[in-house]
């Protein structure tokens, strides 16, 4: 199927997204060994960042109605 929004990309193009993968490749595989991660735990955090930017917003606001840390986990 081809989009009827966009033209189709030119070899031109192509070459320049080939490269900028090829760079993209390079500068992950300089960055240093691969490393173990728990997508729990990212998630987590990732949540209780949420919430605090959340809380922080509704004090800003004058918002009272504000869930707590404690009272997000109990849920």
């Amino acid at each position: 199927m081809t989009c009827l929004h966009r033209a189709p990309p030119t070899a031109s193009h192509a070459s320049v997204l080939l490269e900028q993968l090829r760079q993209d490749v390079r500068a992950g595989l300089a960055s240093g060994p691969a490393v173990a991660w728990d997508s729990e735990q990212v998630k987590r955090d990732g949540r209780k960042r949420n919430r605090s930017r959340a809380a922080a917003l509704a004090r800003a606001c004058g918002d009272l109605d504000v869930v707590s840390d404690s009272d997000a986990s109990a849920s």
